[in-house]
């Protein structure tokens, strides 16, 4: 048996007997692999470049409330610029917490990542505490425990931005395998299309053309293999053979009924 013969046996053993059935079949698949990999392109952009960047920079702010907490005790800086980027801080952690679309801040669900935050955010509250007091003129934070605080912060929300990064990676990652995936089944289709559904398809094409022009030329000792199965094909085969059938039966009753008749008027003259 060939592998066109066992390929279109096995869609027929799943319902799909006609050539428009097993086209249609082959485009669903393609299309629905289309959206799969649309989809898991979308979903790889999931988390925005912007998250990461924030995450980055709540590093950097961290040092620079310790260095302006330093400067303000020392009266070179005024109150407001350790309170301005207090409120950084403190407001792009709420967006990493639950995302801000209109920062393109995406929250990120996953569990270590949100268990690390919380943590930053333990830290934070203690730091926050000691920097309200130094704004508000105690004299009396611990400059030297405020520094570790900060190490401490820095420390925690370094950890945070790498589980950010990992996961970003690691979700990118996969659905890009996921696409790359989908492009190959689709590619798998078009062979498959081409192999076992377009060049048998010509191929029987080629013979009817054959078919008929033998008929024109007035041929009808030939008929089609008929072993097409029960498609399209296979039904204008058995058509094909039908109609052959009948002209030649015509043709040879045409054929009696002409000796006969020459029987007939060499018996009268």
């Amino acid at each position: 048996m060939s592998a066109t013969a066992l390929f279109d046996r096995l869609l027929c053993a799943i319902g799909l007997r006609t050539l428009n059935q097993q086209f249609l079949f082959s485009y669903a698949l393609m299309f629905l692999l289309a959206v799969i990999a649309s989809v898991a392109l979308y979903l790889s952009m999931s988390v925005s470049p912007e998250t990461i960047n924030v995450a980055g920079a709540q590093r950097m702010l961290s040092q620079k409330m310790t260095k302006e907490a330093l400067l303000l005790r020392e009266g070179v800086l005024p109150a407001t610029a350790l309170e301005a980027t207090m409120a950084q801080f403190d407001g792009a952690h709420r967006d990493l917490l639950a995302g801000n679309p209109a920062r393109n801040v995406s929250a990120i669900a996953e569990p270590n990542v949100q268990a690390q935050m919380n943590k930053v955010g333990v830290l934070w509250q203690g730091f926050r505490d000691q920097l309200q007091r130094l704004v508000g003129g105690d004299t009396a934070v611990d400059l030297a425990a405020l520094e570790q605080q900060s190490v401490q912060l820095l420390r925690e929300m370094n950890q945070a931005v790498g589980l950010m990064a990992a996961h970003a990676e690691g979700s990118q990652r996969r659905q890009m395998w996921l696409a790359f995936g989908c492009v190959l089944g689709i590619l798998a289709l078009v062979v498959l299309g081409r192999q076992f559904g377009l060049r048998p398809l010509m191929h029987n094409l080629n013979a009817v053309e054959g078919a008929l022009t033998r008929v024109g030329s007035g041929d009808f000792t030939r008929g089609l293999d008929g072993r097409q199965g029960d498609n399209e094909i296979g039904r204008i085969f058995a058509g094909y053979n039908r109609m052959q059938e009948q002209v030649r039966g015509l043709l040879a009753e045409v054929k009696r009924s002409g000796e006969r008749t020459g029987e007939h008027v060499g018996s009268v003259v």
